[in-house]
């Protein structure tokens, strides 16, 4: 039979945007480990479930007082009320309601309330029924402090570190990768124990002149031998008894060791990840940031560049060497390829990338890395290098902005050392910043002072800066005959006085390099 009201809540809910906000917001703040919010969150839940504990553990024997308490409150309020968004999270109800609907709906089928109901009750077990939930539902008993059995429970607010500590998390994710390898071993453990438990009790039981009374204890000390600990607190006194403790404390080394050997393989496995993931996390820090691929000769250059204005970057190379001298020099580095789509989605998608810059010296490298970012990112500005001329269509074809063409501007700048061998110096030294003198390019901002203003209004002069032309999205001036066209806009080569600036257009000047912070900040502020 229909449910129509049932059916238009769910419709409501769906093109509520309150509501999808809300849901999206909690989403993002307990289930997204990317979100800007998730590091304050953990942060905040291990400081309370730390405070939680302790008070917990000082009520053993102290009266906690009014403010112990009030803390303990808040603490199973702030646990409560997680467990009920996270089960809230885990399936949309609505969703599963208005798909059934939808689909009897097509082919003139009553819609029957029991079909989506048994859905969303499997989906909301699979989450109550999941360790992490289990965990978080009884670190809220210990609030039941009349029954002291509950107590106990509290040790489960410490296992809710795994969910906020990403080293914890790493060491669970590591035992569950080798769990296969463990299950073996706990396997031969156990076989090695119960072996060892039932020589004990037979060589060194009471009626023999030995310490054993019960099976019990002769496991206990079959598992303090094995672990090589030695209590002392039962010792053999037969000579099978000695013989086969040697046995065991060889046997505990090991296994000890075969523990150990699985540990630390997993760990090297996965080391390289977390080293990606620690620096793809240093990233979030910046609002944007900029993919350098190739540390050789060019990409050195680029970097001094962006380290004089104070850009944050990361550089990706596939060379162990040229990685290990960026790490030297203190850069932000990736072992790996600048085409690998895995890596590119990461940076690129997952987080705030401005600029991809590609100087690869093989130009099929070049080709996919710009193929896969443009894929990734549509809206990113990608700038290449092309080793050969012949290569520079397919790199514009695969999606880059901008081509630098290394033997053009090689051939034209050896061209003008040999007529002008005194200019070309002085263009050298501004181009590579040497006496603090740069050419640079300052984005006029919507509020910016000089919005709306003439070049010949603007004090250049008082900041000692010469302005060299202006980079205009739309044809502003149609009489000027020093007007370039760009791929994306228009170059006006030392614009007269009454040359109108406008929001987006973008000034290049040369000066002093404190010369250009100054301006741009005044005209900016």
């Amino acid at each position: 039979m229909d449910h129509p009201k049932l059916v238009k809540w769910c419709y409501r809910l769906e093109a509520s945007s309150t509501y999808q906000r809300h849901k999206a917001f909690f989403h993002d703040l307990l289930e997204d480990p990317k979100s800007p919010m998730r590091p304050w969150f953990d942060g905040f839940m291990v400081f309370l479930i730390l405070i939680s504990v302790s008070i917990l553990l000082y009520s053993v024997k102290n009266d906690i007082g009014i403010l112990g308490k009030s803390v303990e409150i808040f603490a199973v309020s702030i646990f409560t009320l997680e467990y009920l968004l996270r089960f809230w999270l885990f399936s949309d109800t609505h969703n599963i309601i208005l798909k059934h609907y939808e689909r009897l709906q097509k082919i003139n089928r009553p819609f029957y309330l029991y079909p989506p109901f048994k859905e969303i009750l499997i989906g909301k077990w699979q989450y109550i029924s999941s360790p992490m939930a289990i965990i978080d539902l009884l670190s809220i008993l210990p609030s039941y402090r009349p029954l002291r059995i509950f107590r106990i429970f509290l040790l489960f607010r410490l296992f809710k570190l795994f969910r906020y500590t990403r080293s914890i998390q790493l060491f669970a994710i590591v035992i569950n990768e080798k769990k296969n390898d463990l299950k073996t071993l706990l396997v031969i453990l156990s076989f090695v124990i119960f072996t060892a438990a039932a020589a004990f009790y037979i060589f060194e039981n009471k009626s023999d002149g030995g310490q054993i009374e019960h099976f019990s204890e002769s496991i206990y000390w079959a598992l303090v031998t094995l672990s090589t600990v030695g209590y002392g607190d039962i010792t053999p006194h037969t000579t099978e008894g000695q013989v086969i403790a040697s046995i065991l404390i060889v046997s505990g080394v090991a296994v000890v060791s075969f523990f150990t050997s699985i540990i630390v393989s997993a760990f090297n496995d996965r080391i390289k990840d977390v080293q990606q993931q620690r620096l793809l996390n240093q990233l979030k820090r910046h609002k944007s940031h900029i993919i350098i691929c190739g540390y050789g000769r060019t990409g050195k250059i680029v970097v001094k560049q962006l380290c004089l204005n104070k850009k944050s970057f990361i550089i990706v190379d596939p060379c162990q060497k040229a990685i290990e001298e960026a790490r030297k020099d203190g850069y932000l580095t990736i072992l790996g390829k600048a085409e690998n789509i895995k890596l590119q989605k990461q940076m690129i998608i997952d987080h705030h990338t401005s600029h991809f810059i590609c100087l690869a010296n093989d130009d099929v490298s070049n080709v996919y890395a710009v193929l896969n970012a443009r894929h990734q990112n549509p809206d990113l500005i990608i700038i290449t290098r092309a080793n050969h001329l012949k290569n520079i269509r397919k790199l514009e074809q695969a999606g880059a902005n901008y081509v630098i063409q290394t033997a053009k501007i090689i051939s034209g700048l050896s061209k003008s050392f040999i007529e002008q061998p005194m200019g070309f110096e002085a263009i050298q030294q501004i181009l590579n910043g040497q006496h603090h003198v740069n050419m640079d390019t300052i984005l006029v901002r919507k509020h910016s002072r000089i919005n709306g203003l003439e070049v010949g209004m603007v004090d250049f002069k008082g900041y000692a800066l010469i302005l060299v032309g202006i980079i205009s999205a739309e044809i502003q001036v149609d009489q000027y005959k020093n007007q370039y066209h760009l791929s994306n806009g228009y170059f006006y080569f030392n614009p007269a006085d009454n040359f109108l600036i406008s929001r987006n257009d973008w000034l290049v000047v040369i000066g002093h390099r404190f010369g250009i912070q100054h301006f741009t900040g005044y005209i900016n502020d």
